[in-house]
């Protein structure tokens, strides 16, 4: 789990596509809270 988050986080710094950013993030803090 931790190193899907690492991974994810990881292309986030990498994408410059901001809504898929916000998309993915969301989907973090769901799984973060959960």
């Amino acid at each position: 789990m931790y190193m899907f988050i690492f991974i994810v986080i990881s292309d986030l710094l990498l994408s410059n596509l901001y809504e898929m950013d916000m998309l993915l993030i969301t989907l973090l803090r769901g799984v973060f809270v959960f």
